[in-house]
């Protein structure tokens, strides 16, 4: 990060901006009146809420302490989980402007939703029914790491894989909030990027609170293996 920040500090010229009149500021009323009016910019924000809730309880939420619970206190198995999850997001990342150029962002939208709703049925479908301590093969890694592989967890680890896809869903959402600048001008006569903007950040502070909430109502309504135990 620090790395990155000096390519601002070093590499980025802007000549000294000359006020030629003060702006008016915006008030609390005035910031409500600009985002109810964008009505693009509502739904995407909506949306990117929802996807920011949906994925961190399922895969930062209850999916790492599942694994806890269910294979028992292992990191080797939480890294290989979370490191198939973040695969394909990265890949999607990487080759998105071929990707848009080539199918257009509507049909990537509809491809990352359906493999997140993949990847997770998958998950839920085969974590209830199939029973954990199926062994499946011996895996070696660099003559390091020595595991057996349980077949419950290969199952949730490919649907966790799949689902990982979707991850470019929140990049074009990204994308399309920025959008919104230009349809709010349109729409209204001003750009208010700034506020537009930060709605991005503000979603997915929600939604981090709103994980944590329904992370801990579900370990509240239904006791964990591991509670039990105790």
């Amino acid at each position: 990060m620090f790395g990155f920040q000096l390519f601002t500090v070093f590499g980025v010229k802007e000549a000294p901006m000359v006020l030629t009149a003060k702006k008016k500021t915006m008030g609390l009323k005035d910031m409500f009146r600009v985002i109810f009016k964008n009505d693009q910019l509502m739904w995407c924000a909506l949306i990117a809420l929802l996807y920011q809730t949906g994925t961190g309880v399922v895969g930062g939420g209850l999916s790492m302490s599942y694994i806890y619970f269910e294979f028992g206190y292992n990191g080797t198995l939480t890294m290989i989980f979370g490191a198939l999850g973040g695969i394909l997001g990265v890949v999607f990342t990487i080759i998105y402007p071929l990707l848009s150029k080539k199918f257009g962002r509507d049909k990537l939208l509809y491809s990352c939703g359906f493999a997140m709703v993949i990847g997770y049925a998958l998950m839920l479908v085969f974590g209830l029914c199939i029973p954990s301590g199926i062994k499946t093969f011996h895996m070696d890694i660099f003559g390091f790491i020595v595991a057996d592989i349980d077949l419950k967890f290969l199952i949730l680890s490919i649907g966790n894989f799949i689902a990982g896809y979707g991850g470019g869903f929140y990049m074009i959402m990204v994308i399309s909030i920025a959008n919104t600048v230009e349809y709010n001008e349109w729409k209204t006569g001003n750009r208010d990027e700034g506020l537009i903007f930060s709605l991005r950040p503000f979603t997915a502070k929600m939604a981090s609170a709103l994980m944590q909430f329904l992370v801990m109502l579900v370990y509240l309504v239904w006791e964990s293996p591991y509670t039990r135990t105790v």
